[in-house]
């Protein structure tokens, strides 16, 4: 309803919240599933930042979770790119509903020609990283604001290095067991907690997982302390 709003002229406008940050603060952890092939876990990414400040003075700690969508979308049985499986009526409503939310939230974003972007070289360089969300950022904006194939190797270290990281290192490490192994855990994690695209959301651990950066008015509803599990367990 808020996109009708600001269509007529009400730029300030947003959605609707059921709760204020409480005046004694305090903190909570926000878990973040993502994946690099994702449009909305891009825009969901790069709105964390007005994400944490609408919710202060409660301090939130974000548990970065990277995780293989295409790996998720075959547990569950989710087409592997849902995109090419609409009709056209409803891939032009998708644009116009991302245009929309990029512009509400200030994202630049090119869809790049390379798509799907094959992220498991990005997502595993991004763990040997310690989910660094610098270097989250700088592969998020390479891929889907600079068009920059980040599913290359070469591309993926000639990134990494001009963003001042040590690519050396951080792809060398990438391709270690234990790195390997932590992506695997992270997606047999998202499935096992009922995670069926991304970005999704969970609020200290709580057995509810919130999908969609269009649904973050919840999730800072949740940080604020709303408990209305009957009404959010539906959404």
């Amino acid at each position: 309803m808020f996109f009708v709003e600001r269509a007529l002229g009400m730029r300030g406008v947003a959605p609707e919240r059921l709760t204020t940050p409480p005046s004694s603060g305090g903190a909570a952890k926000l878990s973040f599933y993502f994946d690099y092939s994702s449009p909305w876990a891009y825009v969901g990414f790069m709105r964390l930042g007005s994400l944490v400040e609408s919710v202060a003075p409660v301090q939130v700690n974000i548990e970065y979770v990277s995780i293989l969508l295409g790996a998720l979308f075959k547990e569950t049985g989710t087409p592997s790119v849902p995109l090419t499986t609409m009709s056209t009526q409803k891939q032009t409503y998708y644009q116009q509903d991302m245009e929309d939310w990029c512009d509400f939230a200030g994202v630049d974003l090119n869809f790049p020609d390379v798509f799907p972007i094959r992220s498991v070289l990005p997502l595993r360089a991004t763990l040997a990283s310690q989910c660094d969300p610098a270097i989250i950022q700088t592969l998020y904006l390479a891929a889907w604001r600079d068009n920059k194939n980040i599913g290359d190797s070469d591309v993926c270290h000639r990134v990494l290095q001009e963003a001042g990281f040590d690519a050396d290192r951080l792809l060398c490490d990438a391709s270690s067991e234990p790195v390997k192994k932590q992506l695997f855990a992270n997606t047999s994690r998202a499935v096992s907690d009922g995670v069926c695209g991304t970005p999704s959301y969970q609020v200290n651990n709580r057995n509810m997982v919130i999908w969609g950066q269009d649904k973050q008015s919840t999730v800072e509803d949740l940080l604020c302390g709303w408990s209305d599990i009957s009404t959010a367990a539906k959404l």
